[in-house]
């Protein structure tokens, strides 16, 4: 994830429980869209964890500016123009629901 200088906390969305949980929430990525012709995307089989990650497009979004996680846990209860819904990951890691 780009910046590589990031907030402390979201070094922990990769923690184990703290990602079970995040994949019950719909999340929001803000930054600049951005199409990256030097890479192809790939979805192969043989990919070996650990190696570059797999691409299923070939846009971007860096830097990322925020990344919010909506209190519901369904698409149609996270419209994205409700911010009532949403919470930045640091608090939502704070105390995620």
């Amino acid at each position: 994830m780009i910046p590589h200088f990031r907030p402390v906390s979201w070094i922990k969305i990769n923690h184990p429980v703290v990602l079970a949980k995040l994949r019950k929430h719909p999340v929001r990525v803000t930054g600049h869209m951005f199409f990256d012709a030097s890479h192809s995307p790939c979805d192969h089989p043989d990919f070996v964890p650990g190696s570059d990650p797999r691409r299923r497009s070939n846009w971007e979004i860096h830097p990322v500016y925020t990344i919010d996680v909506c209190k519901n846990k369904t698409l149609a209860g996270c419209k994205i123009d409700n911010e009532a819904v949403w919470s930045s990951f640091d608090n939502w890691v704070a105390n995620p629901n």
